[in-house]
């Protein structure tokens, strides 16, 4: 099968045929390997979840205070509604009596 690739060796980089397949790449000068899976700092855990602990308690108040003010603002809208319904009732009324 032929390759129908206008520029193969553009497109394909160079493989090196030295490089160990399952090796990982060697680190360039001035940047440090990925840090290997180290057991978590007891204390560092218990600061995360103390932190996280304070933002639910945050969110929570935040929230419970946004949905006591789209409540407020419910009731507002609905007895509005209710007060315009019942003065066109009333209009309609009138001007069937007349």
């Amino acid at each position: 099968m032929t390759d129908t690739r206008p520029f193969p060796d553009e497109l394909d980089p160079p493989v090196d045929a030295s490089a160990d397949v399952g090796a990982q790449p060697a680190a360039e000068e001035g940047q440090t390997p990925p840090p290997e899976e180290a057991a978590p700092d007891p204390e560092l855990e218990a600061a995360l979840d103390e932190i996280e602990a304070e933002l639910d308690a945050e969110l929570s108040d935040t929230r419970d205070a946004e949905i006591d003010a789209l409540k407020a603002d419910y009731e507002a809208l609905k007895d509005r509604q209710l007060r315009l319904a019942a003065e066109f009732n009333n209009f309609r009324r009138r001007t069937e009596a007349e």
